[in-house]
Formats: structure tokens, sequence, C-alpha cells
């Protein structure tokens, strides 16, 4: 990807420069942190290893993200915020992954890039998202890109266009897969492990999926296999409480399960949570067997992590709720955390 944006003219240097923040994702709490600091006169650098949009960039329409009554796709919602922070000087550099950091009194925090550069930060936001989670089982890693995906946009909606599609999760990134890929699709089976759809999906979702002609859902159930010669044509599946076993003829598996979080970058003294997420603010401090992990004697603000002047927003934070609207106040939070940091607080 380095090569083919160096090859395009669109890579940027940004060896030894020296930023106010210093973003690290290009999701909607990174975006909109980059709005609001490079807003404030605040010099940002955004960091980001494919581009502007993350998890949310790769949903076909978000209904419940304010301001936007008809929804927005997530494309479109990356694209816009990625044109505001230019406006306002943000630099963005992309696509880059950030090997290290490390941090000092004196200097701050540097930065190590895939690229062999070394930027310097006042200030750093750790947004750099999740990973999703596959299902390991046979078939699905041999038809990622051929069937198997995990997003559902008008690309991967033509795979299955007057055809069956299967979607499994039960979130709202699956609901709101469900929804779209039923516009054109002859048929979507929605397959949740447990039996109550309400229990991780927003009420606005399960009533309109629950109401939908074209949408079937099937509680207590997993998918034991995909099956097919060039690309996904069937796929078994099992439910949990019967044990009894179906197949499904399909052309599309749409797989939404959760993710893994990106912080095996991340120095040793940020502290992770048990499924590797940021702990930060009153998630450590408030706690005695952890706040000792916190080096100084002033409380650390909201967003703040086990070290001073790094913080983190957006999916990556442990007890973040994987929202889009709450991603965008994630960062615009983090931009009054930066402001107290950088004036010492007062």
């Amino acid at each position: 990807m380095r090569e083919f944006a160096r090859c395009l003219g669109i890579d940027k240097s940004v060896e030894g420069e020296t930023f106010d923040l210093a973003i690290v994702g290009g999701g909607p709490a990174g975006l909109a942190a980059a709005v609001y600091a490079a807003s404030e006169a605040l010099d940002v650098l955004v960091i980001d290893k494919v581009g502007p949009g993350g998890q949310a960039g790769s949903s076909s329409k978000i209904e419940n993200f304010i301001g936007f009554p008809s929804g927005i796709s997530g494309n479109e919602l990356a694209s816009r915020s990625y044109l505001q922070a230019l406006k306002f000087g943000a630099t963005f550099i992309a696509p880059e992954v950030v090997t290290g950091l490390e941090s000092d009194d004196e200097e701050g925090h540097r930065l190590r890039l895939e690229s062999g550069q070394i930027v310097h930060a006042r200030c750093v936001l750790v947004t750099s998202g999740v990973t999703y989670r596959q299902l390991g089982i046979p078939g699905c890693t041999r038809f990622e890109g051929a069937g198997v995906y995990y997003a559902a946009t008008s690309v991967e909606s033509r795979a299955c266009a007057d055809a069956h599609a299967v979607v499994v999760g039960g979130g709202n990134s699956a609901g709101q897969a469900a929804m779209f890929l039923a516009n054109s699709s002859e048929h979507v089976h929605l397959l949740i492990r447990g039996d109550d759809l309400a229990k991780s999906m927003s009420a606005y979702l399960c009533d309109r999926i629950g109401n939908h002609p074209r949408i079937e859902v099937h509680r207590n159930t997993e998918v034991d296999e995909v099956c097919g010669g060039d690309c996904v044509e069937l796929i078994r599946m099992r439910n949990n409480a019967t044990g009894a076993v179906t197949n499904i003829e399909c052309s599309g598996l749409f797989i939404f399960i959760g993710a893994r979080p990106h912080t095996q970058w991340l120095p040793e003294d940020v502290l992770l949570d048990e499924k590797g997420f940021v702990l930060t603010g009153t998630s450590f401090f408030s706690d005695e067997r952890l706040r000792g992990h916190w080096p100084i004697d002033r409380p650390p603000c909201d967003l703040e992590t086990t070290r001073p002047g790094i913080l983190a927003g957006g999916d990556v934070r442990s007890g973040s709720t994987k929202r889009c609207g709450f991603a965008v106040g994630d960062g615009s939070l983090a931009v009054a955390c930066v402001h107290r940091y950088l004036n010492g607080l007062t």
C-alpha cells in the first residue's frame, strides 16, 4: 500500500516534525478530534494504515447519527469529516502504521512509523480501532472476498442481488447490514447465538428487522461450515438449542461478530483491560488495585491513559459504547483533555 501511495504521489514525509496532537487512527473518533483540534488552532497530525473512515466507513447506512434523519453512509460521513479537517489545516498521512511509542518529560512523545519516520507530539490520541473477528470455521478464510465479507456496502451487495444472503451477528452493524441487503436480496437470514435480538441491538433496528418481510431471524444459531466452488454457494448452520443442522443456499455470508482492538503497538505502561482495550480516566483511577499505575499527583483526564499525555477514544477505549455517535463524542471530549494537558491542567 505504501509503494502504491508513493507511485500516486500522495505519500507525505513528516520526519522530525513536532505536532501539538498526533491522532493514531482515522475513524469517527479520530476524525472528530482532528476537526475540533485543528479548528482551535492546534497543529494536528492524523495517521492511519488505510485511510479515513475506520470501521464506520464500511457501514452501508448509519441512521442513528444526529443531524441525518435519512441516514448517511459511513463512507460519506468519513469523506465529509476528512475534508472538514483538511479545511482547518490538519495533516493526514496514509497508508502508515505506528509501530512504537516512547515518551519522556522533556521531548514529549515520539511515534515510530513503519516507514522509518519518527514524529514528535506534545499529546497523542489513540483511536486505532479494531479488527473484525473471524468465525474460525471450515471454508471461511478460503472464501474471503468471494462470498465472505466483513462489510455490507453497495459493492458487496452485488454478490447476492436477487439471491439469499446470510448475516451473522447481533449488534447494530449486523442489523444495519441486514436492512441494507434486504433492499436487493431475495431473502436475508440473520443469525444470532442468543435468543434475544434486543440484548445488543438498538430498539429501532429490532423493530424494523422484525417487521421486514424479507428478513428472517434465526435465534440460538451458529454457522458450522461455508461451502462452495469458486465462491460461496451454501452455509451449514446449527441450532444450539436443538442440535438441528440446516443448509442454506446463499451467495453471500456477512460476518459482524465483534472485533479485536489494535493496541499491540502501545508501550507496556499503557494499561489494558482483560480483552486488550485501553483503560482511561476513572475506569482505572477509581479502582484502588489499578490506581498505582498512574505515575503523577494530579488525577487523569477523562480519556487519559495510565501514561500522562496519551489519550484513547472510540472503539479501542475500554468501556466505550460501540456506536458512531459515541466515538465522535470521544473525539470532541479528547480535544478538551488535550487543551487541559497542554495548558498544564490549569
